[in-house]
C-alpha cells in the first residue's frame, strides 16, 4: 500500500521534472497551459493511471522483494509504460492529445523508472539493515508466523538452516515431523521434533499452526494423499515444496528463498485482505452509528424483559483456530448446559418472547459488528460455531477445521444458499462446509458485495431462522 502511494507521488516529481529538464519551466507555467492545461492533466491522471494498472505489472505483488533484480526493474518499466500509456489514452478521449510533447513523455518514463528502481534499492537496504530488529518486535508482539515442517531430508535441513539464519523471513519454527526415529536435525530454541503423524496433527491444532511446509524425499515412508487429507482438517495452510508434480497448483509463493505451493489455502492476496479489511470496519462503524437508536433499545427491552444479561457471550474459534468471545444480544432464560451445547430449536423453550421476535428477524447478530471491529470477526466469512460442536464436527467431517483459514463472518456463501437453522444430522453441516470452502477458494471483493446484497433481502430472516 506504502509502495503504491509511494509511487504515485514519483509520477508527480517526475512530471515537473521532465517540464524543468525539456521545457525550462514547471507544469503550472503560462507558456505551457496554451493546450488546455495538458500537461498538468496527464501529470495529476497518471498518478492514479499508476494505481490502477498496478495488476499488469505485478510489481506490487506479495513478496517482490524475494524475485530477481531483473524480474524488479522488468516490472517497474512495464508498470510505467502501462501507465503512460493509460495517461495518454485519457488526453486523447477528452480531446487534448494534440499538444502532448513525446519529448516530455519520454523524459517522464525515463525519471519514473530511475526513481521507482532507486526508491526500491532503499526499501531492501533498510530491510537488510533492520530485519533483525524487525524480528524482534515481531517475536516480542507475538506476531511471527508459527510453522511446523513435515520432512527431515535435504529441503527440509535447507530450509532449517535458512529460516535460522535469516531472522528476517517473519517465520518460527515450531515443530519438525521426521518419519525416523533416529533423525538428527538442529532446531531453533523451543522448536520440537515430533515422530508421528497424530503427534503432528494435535499439535498444529494445540499451538495454532499457521503454516504446514510438506518436504517430501524418496527415502520417507509417507501416503502423500493420506497425509494432505487428515492435514487439510486443520486451520493451517498446507505449502507443498515441489518435489511431487501431482500436488503442484497454481497458486505458489516465495518462502524463505524457495518456491513452494499451496494446496489449500484462501483465494486473498494482500490486497484482497486488505480492502475486506477496510471494508470491514467502514461497514461496521456505518452500522453501529447508524443503528445505535435500535441498539439501545434492543439493549433495554432484553435487560428488563427477563433475568439475565444483555449480551450473551460465547467461545467460538476464529481464524488459525484461535478462540475468542463472540457476542450476541440474549435470547433465552438463563440456565445451565448439562455438559454439552444444545443448539436452538424451533419453539425452544428456553427462549423468552423477545428473544423468538430478534432470531426471527437475526436483530440478535448485531452486536457481532463489535467482534468485527475488534478484529475477531468479518462482515462476510464462514459463521462460526461453539467450541464443543467444532471439536465434534472436525473429528465427523474431514476439512471441516479448513474453514478457519479467514476470518468467520456475521453472514456468508452458505448463508445466503439456504444453510441456516439447526444442523441436526452431518449432510446438513457437511453442506454447510462445502460452501464455506468454495467461498474461500474463489473468493473475490464483488462476492462478498454480493453476499452482502442478498443477506439484506433473503438472508436475515426465513423458514431455517429460529
Amino acid at each position: 500500500m506504502m509502495l503504491r502511494f509511494a509511487d504515485a507521488l514519483v509520477w508527480l516529481l517526475a512530471g515537473e521534472l521532465a517540464a524543468l529538464l525539456y521545457f525550462g519551466s514547471l507544469l503550472h507555467d503560462a507558456h505551457l497551459n496554451a493546450y488546455g492545461n495538458i500537461y498538468q492533466t496527464m501529470a495529476y491522471v497518471c498518478p492514479v493511471m499508476s494505481w490502477l494498472a498496478s495488476p499488469v505489472s505485478g510489481q506490487y505483488r506479495s513478496g517482490w522483494y524475494d524475485e530477481g533484480v531483473f524480474v524488479i526493474y522488468s516490472r517497474i518499466l512495464i508498470g510505467a509504460i502501462a501507465t503512460a500509456g493509460c495517461g495518454i489514452i485519457f488526453v486523447y478521449m477528452i480531446h487534448q492529445s494534440h499538444g502532448l510533447s513525446r519529448g516530455w513523455v519520454g523524459i517522464t518514463l525515463l525519471l519514473v523508472f530511475l526513481m521507482s528502481s532507486l526508491l526500491r534499492v532503499l526499501i531492501l537496504t533498510v530491510e537488510s539493515r533492520t530485519g533483525r530488529w524487525r524480528h524482534g518486535v515481531l517475536r516480542h508482539n507475538g506476531k511471527l508466523r508459527r510453522i511446523a515442517i513435515l520432512g527431515c531430508g535435504r529441503t527440509a535441513s535447507t530450509l532449517v538452516q535458512e529460516v535460522m539464519r535469516n531472522p528476517d523471513t517473519g517465520y518460527r519454527i515450531e515443530a519438525v515431523l521426521c518419519g525416523f526415529a533416529d533423525a538428527h536435525m538442529h532446531l531453533m530454541p523451543g522448536a520440537r521434533m515430533l515422530q508421528t503423524l497424530e503427534q503432528f496433527e494435535v499439535f498444529i491444532y494445540k499451538h495454532h499452526v499457521r503454516e504446514v511446509w510438506l518436504m517430501p524425499d524418496a527415502e520417507q515412508p509417507y501416503n502423500w494423499d493420506e497425509v494432505i487429507t487428515r492435514l487439510e482438517n486443520t486451520a493451517a495452510v498446507l505449502c507443498w515444496f515441489p518435489g511431487m508434480p501431482k500436488y503442484v497448483t497454481q497458486k505458489f509463493a516465495l518462502r524463505a528463498g524457495a518456491v513452494s505451493f499451496e494446496l489449500n489455502s484462501a483465494a486473498m492476496d494482500s490486497d484482497g485482505i486488505l480492502h475486506k479489511a477496510i471494508f470491514d470496519y467502514l461497514f461496521s462503524m456505518a452500522v453501529l452509528l447508524t443503528l445505535s437508536p435500535l441498539l439501545l433499545v434492543i439493549a433495554l427491552v432484553v435487560r428488563f424483559s427477563s433475568p439475565g444479561p444483555v449480551l450473551f457471550k460465547q467461545l467460538r474459534h476464529g481464524i488459525g483456530g484461535k478462540p475468542f468471545t463472540c457476542l450476541k444480544f440474549r435470547t433465552m432464560t438463563l440456565h445451565k448446559e448439562s455438559g454439552a451445547v444444545t443448539q436452538a430449536s424451533r419453539n425452544d423453550p428456553r427462549m423468552t418472547t423477545v428473544g423468538r421476535f430478534l432470531r426471527n428477524t437475526s436483530l440478535d447478530e448485531l452486536p457481532q459488528f463489535i467482534n468485527v471491529l475488534m478484529g475477531d470477526m468479518s462482515v462476510v466469512g464462514p459463521r462460526p460455531h461453539a467450541v464443543e460442536h467444532n471439536d465434534y464436527y472436525s473429528k465427523e467431517i474431514m476439512r471441516y477445521m479448513s474453514r478457519h483459514k479467514v476470518k468467520p463472518g456475521i453472514t456468508g456463501w452458505a448463508q445466503i444458499n439456504g444453510c441456516r437453522g439447526r444442523t441436526e444430522t452431518l449432510d446438513k453441516m457437511q453442506r454447510r462446509v462445502e460452501f464455506d470452502i468454495y467461498y474461500m477458494r474463489n473468493w473475490s471483493f464483488w462476492r462478498d458485495m454480493k453476499i452482502v446484497f442478498w443477506t439484506a433481502f433473503r438472508g436475515w430472516t426465513g423458514k431455517n431462522v429460529y
